[in-house]
């Protein structure tokens, strides 16, 4: 599957450098792998009708809510199941992102009914902290996700050292390049 991959990602790059049309609009479909080329279509209209197309149901409703939570379920389950990116962290990070998104609607949902029931925005303060608390969420997984990384480079790095001493003390000569 990875030997594929990059094969479809080499003949991505020399159908880019053939045709000048593509180089303009590789920045749409540069982080998809390639059998995900029109990933970016489908994220488009959800963002939009996320944005835009709730807006005939009824501003304010808590329909419009219930609708826009089942918008990010489906979301979250067509991207985590296709896992679209090329590098398998940017896959992970927008299943992160997805529920993000589905738990500020949630958050919204239950201040909704709350105020429904009588109660005021300033009784508000709980879902505050919540909201507060999901919109670091994907920030802290992000910078959790980069010092993985990182650590994963430098313990890979040490451990070809530390293999290149034991062979050089058992006699051989190794370098490490």
């Amino acid at each position: 599957e990875e030997a594929g991959l990059q094969a479809a990602l080499v003949e991505r790059e020399r159908l880019e450098e053939e045709n000048e049309d593509l180089q303009g609009v590789s920045f749409l479909y540069g982080s998809f792998e390639p059998m995900f080329w029109w990933f970016e279509i489908l994220d488009t209209i959800r963002k939009l009708v996320l944005t835009g197309g709730l807006i005939f149901l009824g501003p304010g409703t808590t329909e419009q809510i219930a609708i826009s939570m089942i918008i990010c379920l489906v979301a979250l389950r067509i991207f985590s199941g296709f896992r679209p990116f090329i590098k398998d962290r940017h896959d992970q990070f927008s299943e992160l992102a997805q529920w993000q998104i589905f738990f500020v609607m949630l958050s919204a949902m239950m201040i909704k009914t709350k105020i429904d029931a009588g109660g005021t925005i300033e009784e508000q303060g709980f879902y505050d902290y919540i909201l507060l608390a999901i919109q670091f969420m994907a920030p802290s997984m992000m910078v959790y996700m980069g010092l993985k990384k990182g650590r994963e480079v430098i313990v890979r790095r040490s451990t070809r050292g530390q293999s290149a001493a034991r062979d050089v003390e058992g006699g051989l000569e190794l370098t490490v390049v």
